[in-house]
């Protein structure tokens, strides 16, 4: 998992994987219909999903990250590293593993939503343990 957390400090493993999952998504849905999929397909609809809203809340924190640091540090042109005036390497901040594990905690809310919808059990008692779960998890990502 932590391979996987490490890859995606790039938004653009981000970006390509939310274009791949999205396309991919969108040919199952077009092609086929949940009854000729059977469970095994819808497994993978789900799990296209998953991916599709891990590599959007990855890219928000990437947004985040460069909103909130776009000041402090000059834009490098081709490289992540700046050299200040005593010749030391800063790096630009980037979002920390743990900010990444977060957002693979919140990409399953979605999926709980639509799982609970398509089975009729969405209410608001459902909503409200979502989001408390979602608090806990991010809670949990954090602070360990």
């Amino acid at each position: 998992m932590k391979s996987i957390v490490i890859f995606f400090t790039s938004v653009k493993a981000a970006l390509l994987l939310l274009v791949i999952s999205l396309s991919a998504f969108i040919t199952v849905i077009t092609v086929t219909s949940p009854l000729a999929v059977g469970p095994a397909g819808a497994m993978a609809a789900f799990l296209l999903m998953y991916s599709f809203f891990f590599s959007l809340f990855v890219v928000m924190v990437h947004v985040y990250y460069w909103l909130r640091f776009r000041n402090t540090l000059p834009h490098p042109v081709n490289s992540t590293a700046i050299g200040d005036a005593n010749g030391a390497v800063q790096q630009r901040p980037r979002p920390s593993t743990r900010a990444i594990s977060a957002a693979a905690a919140w990409a399953i809310a979605p999926i709980i939503i639509l799982a609970l919808r398509s089975i009729g059990q969405l209410d608001a008692v459902s909503i409200v343990l979502l989001l408390l779960f979602e608090g806990l998890a991010t809670v949990y990502v954090f602070r360990r």
